[in-house]
């Protein structure tokens, strides 16, 4: 969980500048251990705890900058990303304060990623419904992942996903990537090999990759496995507009692309989920570090992949319209994408939940976090024993 905003800069600000400008804050400080040309890490007070990040700068081309911040700044040449950490009230407060700091600085302005706000305002109304243009555009979009593990990953398992990709739905092949927004590369230019190449163009050996596409895909990102931390899980996230799934044969081809990477890249575990708006709450991981897996979504997804590792543990779940392929098990809930509430009508209450709870995590309504992870978490996701989550959140004892 995080507070996310961005600061646009009509000139070019350097992170000494930055810096600077920290140091010129009553109760703010740089810290000179974590911070370099990429960004500055921010601590406050006299003990000196972290606070917020800044990223950047990121140069910026005119069709990346949003409408809200063309409003009011047209000429928006560089970004900075500030990232308050935990979502803490006081803490984004300060970020909040500091973006505001920067963009008067450098006469930019300050984009709150939360709500579309722009800060300063527009001297004119801006035209109706462009602050809630964010939200709109996520409505109904369909949420595409694969959970595959270090164990089963082919070394060159982003090659034969890209392959996978032009072959069987050339819409997920990537358009515009890199490792930050706004995306500096195009595949058009660098190929497959420079995708790879930015992949794991990390000295952390934190691994992760975004792109961007027209639609129907509209938005991808693979991030990698982190074993020193106690993830081994490599993830592959795709949004899809759902408007777009209304074509039989596209469907098709993301139905055959879907259950291809799945097998021959051996996820573990893979889902379709149509998500209204914003609202992608219920993750099976908890991406707090170290990620580990705190249970399935308690409610019905469009499709379900489990792999030949967790099809004998939950394969017996999916229900009579379960369909194998190559060892793993997939179930598709209905032919169009539906979301969960339209999915619960169709699957009536004698086919609910589509997992015994004890497998789900614990939630309440509006919360990202779950109150309590599943008390029955199969053998091959359990990344750690047991498991480490912030405060809070209940973590019953495995029940084996």
């Amino acid at each position: 969980m995080s507070y996310d905003l961005t600061v646009y800069c009509p000139g070019s600000p350097t992170v000494d500048q930055v810096m600077l400008l920290v140091g010129n804050t009553r109760g703010l400080h740089a810290d000179p251990v974590n911070s370099d040309e990429s960004g500055v890490m921010v601590l406050r007070g006299a003990k000196r705890g972290y606070s917020f990040t800044v990223d950047g700068p990121f140069s910026v081309e005119a069709g990346d900058v949003p409408e809200e911040i063309t409003a009011v700044l047209p000429d928006a040449a560089t970004m900075f990303q500030i990232l308050v950490e935990g979502n803490q009230e006081t803490d984004s407060s300060h970020g909040i304060r500091f973006a505001r700091k920067l963009a008067k600085t450098c006469h930019g302005a300050v984009l709150d990623e939360q709500t579309a706000e722009v800060w300063p305002r527009p001297r004119t109304a801006a035209p109706l419904g462009m602050v809630d243009k964010r939200v709109r555009e996520g409505v109904n979009d369909v949420w595409l992942s694969w959970l595959l593990l270090e164990d089963d990953l082919p070394a060159d398992f982003l090659g034969r996903y890209l392959q996978i990709a032009e072959e069987l739905l050339p819409e997920a092949a990537p358009v515009r990537f890199g490792r930050y927004e706004p995306l500096q590369m195009r595949f058009d230019t660098v190929g497959a090999e420079g995708f790879i190449n930015e992949y794991y163009n990390s000295e952390s050996n934190n691994w992760e990759i975004l792109y961007e596409n027209p639609s129907p895909i509209t938005f991808g990102k693979i991030v990698g496995s982190e074993l020193s931390h106690g993830n081994p899980f490599t993830r592959i996230t795709l949004c899809a507009d759902s408007r777009s799934l209304a074509d039989e044969p596209l469907r098709s081809a993301l139905r055959s692309f879907f259950l291809t990477v799945a097998t021959e890249l051996g996820a573990v575990y893979a889902s379709a989920e149509v998500v209204k708006g914003q609202d992608k709450e219920r993750r099976p991981l908890f991406y707090v570090p170290p990620t580990q897996w705190v249970g399935f979504q308690p409610y019905p997804l469009w499709w379900v992949w489990a792999g030949p590792r967790l099809a004998p543990e939950i394969g017996r779940f999916l229900g009579p319209r379960t369909e194998e392929h190559n060892g793993g098990l997939f179930r598709a809930f209905s032919d169009e994408p539906l979301d969960r509430d339209a999915l619960t009508d169709v699957l009536g209450p004698e086919n609910l939940p589509w997992i015994p709870a004890e497998y789900s995590a614990t939630y309440t309504d509006h919360q990202m976090a779950p109150l309590a992870v599943a008390s029955v978490i199969p053998e091959v996701l359990r990344n750690r024993e047991p498991l480490d989550l912030p405060p809070g959140i209940y973590n019953p004892p495995r029940n084996h």
